[in-house]
């Protein structure tokens, strides 16, 4: 969290010390960047409450004048527990899927990209997390930056932070813990092929 925290606080300051330009240089700035509209794969890390995650994600090309579109993620997570029949902590696998809209608002000195996120989201229990194979589904909602070099950068970085809540428990662990749900936050990179 204070990881993500700093990112943001730094990218904040980075944008607010370019200095004062003419009026053209401004309108320039504002235009959206050509790849921005192109297909993307991302990867990130994030954090799931307490669990840890790695996903792979697809996004289309921005539709409705530049401003929406559509991404596909899925992943590994893994959640900290005591597994039933057991007395030390584990780690044990599990898999979220994610679909969702996309709605970019705002391009920042044509380098950051504000967006939301807000889509549904499944569980499925890889190891012996839980005994359904599908464990639950949910819903989530998210806001990130998206940071562009230049145009001829092909790679983004960005942070995002949101929440979510599913059905999924993890039923072959003491207590039965639920399976995301909270706060979450990733950071990652998007290559525009």
């Amino acid at each position: 969290m204070r990881f993500l925290l700093s990112c943001l606080l730094i990218s904040i300051g980075l944008v607010s010390s370019v200095p004062a330009e003419t009026q053209e240089q401004k309108a320039e700035e504002t235009e959206i960047p050509a790849r921005s509209s192109r297909m993307a794969i991302g990867f990130s890390l994030e954090t799931i409450q307490d669990d840890f995650g790695l996903e792979l994600g697809v996004t289309t090309p921005y539709f409705a004048g530049e401003k929406m579109a559509l991404r596909l993620r899925g992943g590994v997570a893994w959640a900290n527990g005591i597994p039933d029949g057991k007395t030390k902590e584990d780690w044990l696998l599990y898999t979220p899927i994610r679909i969702a809209f996309v709605g970019s608002w705002a391009f920042a000195a044509n380098k950051v990209r504000l967006y939301s996120e807000g889509g549904s989201l499944a569980i499925l229990s890889i190891q012996d997390v839980s005994s359904d194979t599908f464990s639950g589904i949910g819903g989530y909602g998210l806001f990130g930056f998206e940071f562009f070099a230049s145009d001829h950068v092909p790679v983004t970085y960005f942070i995002e932070g949101g929440g979510m809540g599913t059905s999924a428990k993890a039923d072959k662990m003491i207590a039965d813990p639920s399976l995301a749900n909270g706060f979450f936050a990733s950071v990652g990179l998007r290559w525009y092929p």
